[in-house]
């Protein structure tokens, strides 16, 4: 089976851009990123049965400065859902990935998406994974390629606080789940940071690293990335040192 391969979309002209309109002033960007309102949930459509794996499908609006509710679309029970400029994407349900504007607007970008897309700190660029294609697809507002990962599986994705590497959970065709980095710029696949050595129908003994349950377990701290697992704390290098 073939590695799966990372999409860099860039669509300078699209109208509803969760980007930055300066592309080389990330401040501006992060500080439009503030500015989005408050994401707010304001009733649950469906919830698992208790112990029953599953996520809830809520209906989400947005609260402005002065506490007004402003109801999303209908576009039905949203999964999960990240801010990001001007707007948020949000999982529906059956998987479609909805752009949803501040002002109302709400785009379909993308179908049969997992998991919770992930945005940059400055808002500049998203990454999201596709339950179909296996792809990590990553938009941004500079350029557009497409490169292989290595990977035949991806998972979680959380990135960088530079916004340049986009870390990630997955595993190649014959190997274990581990943490990669990949770096948005050059052309390499994603550097494997966790389990590099290990394959699927050996044994692994204390050699085996439990990669993060969340995104949001990933923290970072300079060079290093860590994360615990069951009261156990791991860490790598995520960016490479240049002497």
């Amino acid at each position: 089976m073939s590695p799966r391969l990372v999409v860099l979309t860039v669509l300078i002209p699209l109208a509803a851009a969760c980007a930055p309109a300066e592309p080389d002033a990330p401040e501006l960007a992060a500080a439009s990123l503030e500015r989005t309102p408050e994401l707010v949930e304001t009733g649950t459509r469906w919830a698992p049965p208790q112990g029953a794996d599953g996520a809830p499908q809520v209906d989400l609006a947005w609260r402005d400065a002065d506490g007004t509710l402003r109801a999303w679309p209908d576009i039905g029970p949203i999964v999960t859902a990240t801010p990001c400029i001007d707007g948020a994407l949000g999982v529906a349900a059956d998987g479609t990935l909805w752009w949803v504007g501040v002002d109302g607007r709400a785009e379909v970008w993308d179908h049969g998406v997992t998991g919770t897309p992930a945005v940059s700190p400055d808002g500049a660029a998203m990454a999201w994974v596709t339950r179909e294609t296996g792809l990590v697809q990553l938009r941004t507002n500079h350029e557009q390629r497409t490169r292989e990962t290595g990977l035949e599986t991806v998972g979680l994705l959380r990135f960088s606080p530079d916004g340049a590497h986009v870390l990630l959970v997955g595993a190649s065709s014959s190997g274990v789940a581990g943490v990669h980095a990949l770096s948005l710029a050059g052309d390499d696949g994603a550097r494997c940071l966790s389990n590099c050595q290990l394959r699927a129908g050996q044994p692994w003994g204390a050699a085996f690293v439990p990669p993060p349950r969340a995104a949001a377990d990933l923290v970072f701290d300079g060079s290093q990335v860590r994360w615990s697992v069951d009261g156990r704390t791991f860490a790598a290098r995520w960016r490479r040192v240049v002497p």
